[in-house]
C-alpha cells in the first residue's frame, strides 16, 4: 500500500494536486479488523467503514440505511424549525402541503436517483 499512496502522490503532482496525507483516511472492502491503521511517509493513515463524499454516504457494505438515516433526520431538523407554522391553525392545510412539498421534501429526497 505504500507504494500506491508513493503512486498516487506523484500523479496528483503532476496536476499540480496536493494532497493532505494528515487528513487522508481510507475505506478497505475486504474485511479487515476494524481499528487498524496502516503507517506511510511517517504518518498513520486511519481505516473508516464510511465517509461522506458529495453529500452522500458511502460505505464499504455498500447499503444505503445510513443515508436514508440521515436524510429522515435532516427533515425532522426542518419540520421542527418550521413546527410553529405547520401547527398554526391560521394557515390552510393546502398552504401545509405547499410548505412541505416545497421545504420539507426536498430535503429529504436531495441526491436520491
Amino acid at each position: 500500500m505504500n507504494e500506491t499512496v508513493s503512486k498516487l502522490k506523484a500523479e496528483a503532482e503532476k496536476l499540480g494536486l496536493l494532497i493532505t496525507i494528515n487528513e487522508t483516511l481510507y475505506m478497505s472492502t475486504k474485511k479487515v479488523k476494524q481499528g487498524s491503521s496502516y503507517k506511510t511517509d511517517n504518518t498513520q493513515l486511519e481505516q473508516v467503514d464510511s465517509f461522506k463524499y458529495l453529500g452522500s454516504i458511502v460505505n464499504n457494505d455498500n447499503t444505503g440505511e445510513e443515508e436514508i438515516k440521515e436524510r429522515i433526520a435532516a427533515g425532522n431538523k426542518v419540520l421542527y424549525a418550521n413546527k410553529k407554522m405547520m401547527y398554526s391553525k391560521l394557515l390552510t392545510r393546502s398552504f401545509k402541503v405547499h410548505i412541505y412539498r416545497s421545504l420539507i421534501r426536498p430535503v429529504i429526497m436531495y441526491g436520491c436517483d
